[in-house]
C-alpha cells in the first residue's frame, strides 16, 4: 500500500507587487509517495520553483502563501510557527538548490558546512563526529572523502553539486527537492549527478520530487509526472502514459518540441507564442492562446478535472465529456 510522503492540496502562493499580484501558483495540488521519484515540468516561468519552495516555506517577499494545505509526513507545515518549521527542514525535507555555487559558502571548507547542518539539529555530539559522517556522505554521493577540507572554488562544478546533494542528505530525510540539480552542467555530467540521486534513492528509499523542463531527463528516471503551466497542473500520470499518451495540448507540445535520439527522425514543432503575464491571466484555460484545438468555452470557463484520481487526470475540456461520466 501506498504511503504519502507529501501531499500538497489547492495551494495558492501569489507576490503582491506595486504593478499587480503576480498568480505563481493557482490551486495546485501534488503527492509523493515513499520511495518514489516525482518530477514536476514545465516552462520556465510555470510556479515550479515557487511550489517548491512553499513546501520548504521559504517563499521570498513580497510573496505570500494564499490558502492551501501542505502535509509532509502527517504534519500540518503550514500551521507551524517558524522555529517549529526551521527544524523540520533537513530532517523531514530537504532541497538541492538551483546553481551549486550559490548554495555553498565560498569562504568556509564544504565539509565545515556540512557539520554545521548537524550541530544546528543536534543530530552529532562533537565535530569529530560530524566530519565522520561528513566523510560518509561524500563516498555515499562518490566524492573522495578527503575533499571535505576543501572550498568550493578548489573544487569542479559537478563536485559541487555533489556536495550539495551531501549536504541534502546529511540528516537522512523523507523528501528532498532536487530543482533543475544539472543546471550548468555538461551533459556528461548531467548524466553522473542524476545517476546518484536515482541510485541513492533507491539505496536508502527517500522520496524525491525532481524540478526540471530536461523531458529526456524525466523519461529516464521518473516515476510519475506534473505537468505544470501558468500556475496550475494541468495534467499528471504515470511517466509512461504521459510521454506516450499525452492528453493536454500543453503536454504533447513540450513533448512534440524535443528531438527523440532513438527512431526515425521526426519534425519539431515549437510551442507558439509565450506563456501569459500572471498578473494577469487569461480567462478559461490558460493556455487557449496558444492553443491550436482551443473551443469557444475553452476562453470562457477554466476547464474542470477529467477524473477523481488525484494521480491521473488532465485539466483540460477535450477530455471532460468523455471521462466524467466514467468518473461518475
Amino acid at each position: 500500500m501506498k504511503t504519502s510522503v507529501l501531499e500538497v492540496e489547492d495551494l495558492y502562493v501569489h507576490y503582491f507587487t506595486d504593478t499587480g499580484v503576480v498568480r505563481a501558483v493557482d490551486g495546485a495540488s501534488l503527492e509523493v509517495d515513499r520511495g518514489e521519484l516525482v518530477a514536476l515540468v514545465g516552462e520556465s516561468g510555470s510556479g515550479k520553483t515557487t511550489l517548491a519552495y512553499a513546501i520548504m516555506r521559504l517563499v521570498p517577499p513580497p510573496g505570500r502563501i494564499v490558502k492551501g494545505r501542505i502535509i509532509l509526513g502527517g504534519i500540518e507545515v503550514l500551521e507551524l510557527p517558524e522555529e517549529d518549521i526551521r527544524k523540520l527542514r533537513w530532517k523531514k525535507v530537504s532541497m538541492i538548490f538551483q546553481g551549486a555555487m550559490n548554495s555553498l559558502n565560498p569562504v568556509m571548507r564544504v565539509g565545515d558546512q556540512i557539520v554545521e547542518v548537524l550541530l544546528y539539529h543536534e543530530a552529532i555530539d562533537d565535530i569529530e563526529e560530524g566530519r565522520k559522517r561528513a566523510r560518509e556522505l561524500f563516498r555515499l554521493v562518490g566524492l573522495d572523502p578527503e575533499r571535505i577540507d576543501s572550498y568550493p572554488h578548489e573544487l569542479s562544478g559537478g563536485q559541487k553539486q555533489r556536495v550539495v546533494i551531501a549536504m541534502a542528505l546529511a540528516l537522512n530525510p523523507d523528501l528532498v527537492i532536487a530543482d533543475e540539480p544539472t543546471t550548468g552542467l555538461d551533459v556528461t555530467t548531467q548524466a553522473k549527478i542524476m545517476d546518484t540521486i536515482r541510485e541513492i534513492q533507491r539505496e536508502i528509499g527517500i522520496s524525491v520530487l525532481l524540478i526540471t523542463h530536461d523531458l529526456p531527463l524525466v523519461a529516464e528516471v521518473a516515476d510519475r509526472v506534473y505537468v505544470m503551466y501558468a500556475g496550475k497542473i494541468v495534467e499528471t500520470s504515470d511517466v509512461e502514459k504521459i510521454f506516450y499518451k499525452p492528453r493536454h495540448p500543453y503536454t504533447r507540445g513540450l513533448i512534440g518540441a524535443v528531438p527523440s535520439h532513438i527512431g526515425p527522425k521526426k519534425k519539431l514543432v515549437a510551442l507558439p507564442g509565450e506563456p501569459p503575464d500572471l498578473r494577469y491571466p487569461p480567462p478559461g484555460c490558460r493556455f487557449h492562446p496558444r492553443c491550436s484545438l482551443a473551443m469557444p468555452i475553452c476562453r470562457e470557463k477554466e476547464p474542470p478535472l477529467s477524473s477523481r484520481d488525484p494521480r491521473d487526470y488532465v485539466s483540460c475540456w477535450l477530455y471532460r465529456p468523455r471521462e466524467a461520466g466514467e468518473n461518475d
